[in-house]
């Protein structure tokens, strides 16, 4: 199973039903909820920073693999989340348009 935080973001959008149609389970996570539509997917509403945690019994099982599609400053606040649910690697992605849009 893959977990993706950030799954109604740009790029988890995308890349949540790339990797269901690859064979890929996907836990995705996002602070709105499941978007309409068909999505592959299975999920979960992110819990807010600070507040009651997920229950690993929510997911139903590990999930070790992860992609942080969210802002990267916002992962700090899933580290206990990533941990309750087994994670063993988490790959981020990011851009640099804080500083390439700062013109804007």
């Amino acid at each position: 199973m893959v977990g993706m935080i950030g799954a109604t973001s740009l790029v988890g959008r995308r890349l949540t039903p790339l990797l269901a149609a690859s064979g890929a389970r996907v836990a995705a996570f996002s602070r709105r909820g499941a978007p309409e539509g068909g999505d592959p997917a299975r999920w979960f509403t992110l819990p807010e920073p600070g507040g009651e945690p997920l229950a690993a019994s929510a997911v139903g099982e590990s999930v070790p693999l992860w992609v942080c599609a969210a802002p990267i400053w916002c992962l700090p606040d899933h580290f206990g989340l990533l941990e309750v649910l087994g994670a063993r690697r988490v790959a981020a992605v990011s851009s640099t348009s804080l500083y390439t849009k700062s013109g804007s």
